[in-house]
């Protein structure tokens, strides 16, 4: 999936390179941030209005989330994001590609069928994978890695015939880690799997969180707000 990202500019602006993107490429991806500073959710709407309208095949949409070391600038434009706000435009655009007929199919992806991410889809199911570079993850036979993080000794390591990658420990068997992971997808995970009693989990049906189908265990639209707490409740005492 060909990502563009489109800078804050005018409207003409915006729409014209847009227009240039989708007539050039068939299949193309947006990625959509949520909770910019001295914007509106009427500038939202008219974002998602101006984007559906062009038909792409698939978005992806994110909160802004500080992190990492940030310059005091930077640190202050994350401080005006508004955390309840993003939460609120995350729901608006979920039921916006929902009824434009795209599958909310990850956390943070929606595609029209058939055009999922590929690689996101290897993420989320534990498969196979390989980081090239410096910080790179990789997870390969049942194992990750973590490549040297920075640039010189990565290099130095590497031209010097040496392993320049980490293994990670996970620890345990990855109970927990398997469960946030299937219910990042709307394939959702087994209840089977669960280790809570059904207690727990009809109570975050009733509260809007999950949903249950047959043996499979979704997360709402809600839910993913607050996937990483669900994950804790539905996997407590379980091996890390």
């Amino acid at each position: 999936v060909g990502q563009k990202v489109l800078k804050r500019c005018s409207p003409d602006v915006n729409t014209r390179a847009i227009d240039i993107v989708t007539g050039e490429c068939d299949n193309v991806s947006f990625d959509v941030l949520l909770g910019v500073p001295k914007t509106t959710p009427d500038d939202l709407a008219r974002t998602l209005e101006t984007l559906v309208a062009r038909s792409p095949r698939h978005f992806s949409v994110y909160g802004l989330e500080a992190g990492g070391d940030m310059s005091h600038e930077v640190e202050r434009f994350f401080a005006a994001v508004d955390p309840d706000r993003v939460a609120e435009e995350y729901l608006t655009a979920c039921r916006r590609l929902a009824g434009a007929g795209y599958e909310h199919y990850e956390v943070s992806n929606f595609a029209r069928p058939g055009f999922e991410s590929l690689h996101n889809r290897v993420y989320w199911d534990g498969g196979d994978y390989l980081g090239v570079g410096p910080a790179a993850h990789s997870a390969l036979g049942g194992q990750r890695f973590w490549n040297e993080p920075a640039l010189d000794s990565y290099l130095s390591r590497a031209g010097g015939g040496h392993i320049a990658a980490r293994l990670v420990d996970e620890g345990g068997d990855g109970a927990i880690e398997k469960t946030m992971l299937g219910l990042r997808t709307n394939r959702g995970v087994s209840r089977d799997e669960l280790t809570r009693d059904g207690g727990v989990i009809d109570a975050f049906v009733r509260e809007g969180l999950i949903t249950v189908e047959g043996d499979r265990v979704r997360a709402t639209d809600r839910g993913y707000l607050v996937l990483n707490d669900l994950v804790i409740r539905l996997t407590e005492n379980a091996p890390c």
